[in-house]
């Protein structure tokens, strides 16, 4: 019987086929990269979310949104208005809700990040993070932690504490630094700050108006800290920053309605604004790479800058790094959860202005969501 031999391929043919293959590759690849991006943009929306709406079953089962942080003690008998902003994060309140009922059990609800030292299920804990707490387009993976003898894992999303440094250390210190501020003000004005009690129906401004947590593409953001997990919108005196922005008040102590930017006029946004080139800036609009905080202690929001201890304080990796605040991985847009449970996309090129406003929980300001 006669057997047919069945012709093969040449050398050449196959290196003409795999050459046609790469050529058609190298085409789909510019196509499939914005889909990709889409579709982890998609997968960063669904944990903001997921952490808005485990905020709301917190505040049912609390009836109080989760405080960016603890307040603790320094070991001495101190006034609250002493009590400093080293506890756990808004985030270790929220992992009962998370369906992490076991990782919140390693943490003493009385303590704080420095048990760490001392406590190994604190630390152990520390070094285990929620899978909402990571943006699918961060650097930070794969090893989503710092610290070569205590792992401490990081987190791309933040809770926006306050307009800006002023304002927020009311609630840290006695006395407030000022920069054209009123004191006396009841402040701050975020829905969320070291030790709040802030409830849905005290927002005044509007749930789908105001802000509770936003991105951050900062490389050292640690979840379990809550001087970490909480910004500012603003840079202003107390930031470290260079350029930083001024106010005018309308209103003053029990009067105080809102803060403004310096030269603002009422209903002007945008091409209207009246307000001057170098008061336009806040963090959704920074230019991390331009700035220069190696002078200061790397940090631009003020609760990071009166953290203390062996733990809460700045990690090694993290020291002559620019420390970025409301800021995200995603070209042009950074995600936000706002008190209502939805999650909006904010330009990079938002008004100041109006980004502060949607700050405010309860200034009685003119508020304005973007399109």
């Amino acid at each position: 019987m006669k057997h047919q031999n069945s012709k093969g391929y040449t050398l050449v043919e196959l290196l003409v086929v795999i050459a046609i293959l790469g050529i058609s590759i190298g085409l789909m690849f510019p196509a499939v990269q914005p889909d990709r991006e889409k579709a982890r943009r998609l997968q960063c929306a669904n944990n903001l979310k997921q952490l808005t709406m485990a905020a709301h079953n917190y505040h049912q089962a609390m009836l109080k949104l989760p405080s960016s942080c603890r307040k603790v003690g320094t070991g001495n008998e101190v006034t609250a208005s002493e009590l400093l902003p080293n506890g756990y994060s808004w985030l270790v309140e929220l992992l009962p809700f998370l369906g992490a009922g076991e990782l919140s059990k390693q943490f003493d609800k009385l303590g704080s990040p420095n048990d760490a030292d001392s406590k190994p299920e604190v630390r152990e804990g520390m070094s285990r993070r929620s899978k909402f707490f990571i943006c699918p387009s961060s650097i930070h993976k794969p090893a989503g932690w710092v610290g070569s003898n205590n792992k401490q894992g990081l987190t791309n999303y933040v809770a926006m504490s306050a307009t800006h440094a002023e304002s927020l250390r009311l609630s840290v210190v006695k006395d407030s630094l000022g920069c054209n501020y009123d004191p006396t003000a009841k402040r701050p004005d975020g829905a969320t700050y070291p030790g709040s009690k802030t409830t849905l129906e005290s927002i005044k401004d509007g749930n789908s108006y105001t802000i509770y947590t936003a991105e951050t593409a900062d490389e050292f953001r640690r979840w379990a800290v809550g001087a970490d997990a909480s910004v500012v919108a603003l840079p202003t005196s107390g930031s470290g920053a260079k350029q930083t922005v001024s106010f005018i008040n309308k209103g003053e102590g029990d009067g105080f309605k809102y803060a403004a930017l310096k030269g603002w006029e009422p209903g002007k946004f945008n091409e209207e604004t009246t307000v001057k080139e170098e008061n336009r800036l806040c963090y959704a609009n920074w230019d991390y790479e331009d700035e220069d905080l190696s002078q200061s202690d790397g940090y631009i929001d003020v609760v990071s800058q009166n953290a203390s201890g062996a733990i809460v304080k700045a990690p090694v990796e993290a020291k002559g790094q620019i420390r970025k605040g409301v800021s995200s991985y995603h070209q042009g847009v950074i995600l936000h959860g706002l008190c209502d449970a939805s999650v909006l996309n904010i330009s990079s090129n938002i008004d100041p202005q109006i980004y502060m406003f949607m700050t405010t929980a309860c200034g009685a300001d003119p508020s304005a969501k973007p399109e």
